[in-house]
């Protein structure tokens, strides 16, 4: 799969999108728009929004081959929390097929969402950040001086994940955190 990595900034040590999500939007006659998508991003939406199973070890092919080549060696592996309930959870999938392809543990109680928030893409940017405020908590101490992967599978505004990372930081004495995505949505909101 060909990608294009993205530099991702924000409060996080380094940070990569694998691709942009999309590369055009047309209109189509009172009926939304048909969404022209990298190979990354329709993998995504085929994973995500068609139950496409295969596509996770694909996707989670690309994303190690990725982390590999960037030379980061994370001592654990972390999946961002839905905000949406689903049965099959994607980033949770991918997260745990990553960690098992580089043979690092993936967390999935470190760090825990103490609070709903509505998905990031029904809120403007203030209202967000008022809803990821005190929405994550560090269940103990055990990655203080250690290097945290950070994984979802889109960034669109990036403020769950400067939420999360301070949260890190702030509360976990985590040394470094390191944020991969699998795509970038082409606007910040």
């Amino acid at each position: 799969m060909k990608t294009n990595p993205q530099e991702l900034k924000g409060n996080w040590t380094k940070g990569w999108a694998l691709d942009m999500h999309s590369t055009a939007a047309t209109s189509r006659a009172g009926c939304g728009f048909e969404m022209v998508r990298t190979e990354m991003g329709e993998a995504i939406f085929l994973l995500k929004y068609r139950g496409q199973i295969e596509q996770l070890e694909v996707i989670s092919d690309v994303v190690t081959e990725f982390i590999r080549a960037k030379a980061i060696n994370p001592d654990v592996l972390i999946g961002t929390q839905p905000s949406i309930v689903r049965t099959f959870q994607p980033v949770a999938a991918l997260a745990s097929s990553i960690g098992k392809k580089l043979g690092v543990p993936v967390s999935t109680d470190y760090l825990v969402k103490v609070k709903d928030t509505p998905p990031a893409k029904e809120l403007d940017s203030n209202e967000r950040k008022l809803q990821l405020r005190d929405a994550f908590r560090i269940e103990s101490a055990k990655y203080r001086g250690k290097t945290v992967l950070l994984f979802d599978d889109l960034f669109g505004s990036g403020d769950t994940l400067n939420a999360i990372t301070a949260t890190l930081f702030d509360q976990g004495g985590v040394a470094k955190v390191c944020v991969v995505t699998a795509t970038m949505n082409r606007t910040r909101r």
